[in-house]
């Protein structure tokens, strides 16, 4: 397993696959993957009890029923996703339970993959009528989202957080202030301007000066000079995803 600091040299600069929910799985990230230092497997639910119902109206987007079996699908997902690019492989991760966060944690590192993302972002409305995804943020969950943080640090995984920095940013800054200090192999905000379908270059420019975490940006990054703005501004990496679903080579196109 790479250490923090290592993983962080190897993707400072460089463009990532930013995780799709139900399509960025080993497949789709190996015909994405030219040009990225690293691909982002998920969002994937760790909810070994979910029924059938819903597996059925997320296709794709669940771990499968078996925990025990979760190291050998992300062996087989991690295999997939770098074969041809060697790019690192980190996994999108949802869930109800920490317990289930942990357990998939440790199967994705134990299959080989380099980093976990928390995925405090989104607007699937079972996590949020549990205090999960973007509602962690908010003063009566956050000491939720911190002790997930506390604990997944604990269990040795590489971490990375994800959050929409597109509402609730008073309370998203107040939570960046408390992740200070922590070890976490970095920060990663969506600051799509959802007015002007661009990215808010100004925020992030406002979060690299005023904290001190390895900051990875996405949303509505469209063209090299979207990618330059953002490094300008204090990004160390720069995610795409929803380009790719048109135009496979579009992150292989940016990088050259």
């Amino acid at each position: 397993m790479l250490s923090r600091e290592t993983l962080q040299r190897e993707l400072d600069g460089g463009y990532f696959l930013s995780a799709l929910m139900g399509t960025t799985d080993g497949s789709y990230c190996a015909s994405r993957a030219k040009g990225c230092r690293m691909v982002q497997l998920g969002a994937y639910l760790a909810e070994p009890d979910a029924p059938a119902s819903l597996r059925q109206e997320s296709p794709g987007a669940f771990l499968p029923e078996d925990p025990w079996s979760w190291v050998r699908f992300f062996e087989m997902e991690c295999a997939e996703a770098s074969r041809q690019s060697g790019a690192l492989t980190c996994l999108n991760l949802a869930a109800l339970k920490l317990e289930w966060a942990v357990h998939a944690a440790n199967c994705f590192i134990e299959a080989g993959g380099d980093a976990v993302e928390l995925n405090v972002h989104g607007g699937y409305s079972r996590y949020l009528e549990h205090g999960k995804l973007r509602a962690m943020v908010l003063p009566d969950n956050r000491k939720t989202l911190l002790s997930w943080v506390e604990v997944l640090r604990d269990h040795g995984v590489p971490l990375i957080l994800k959050f929409c920095a597109s509402y609730e940013r008073e309370h998203l800054l107040r939570v960046l202030d408390s992740l200070e200090g922590q070890e976490l192999v970095g920060i990663h905000l969506n600051v799509r301007d959802p007015n002007t379908k661009r990215p808010d270059i100004a925020f992030v420019k406002h979060v690299s000066e005023e904290f001190s975490q390895f900051l990875l940006i996405s949303g509505y990054v469209r063209s090299k000079r979207d990618a330059e703005h953002l490094w300008n501004a204090g990004a160390k990496m720069v995610g795409i995803g929803e380009p790719t679903l048109r135009e496979p080579d579009f992150i292989y196109r940016l990088s050259h």
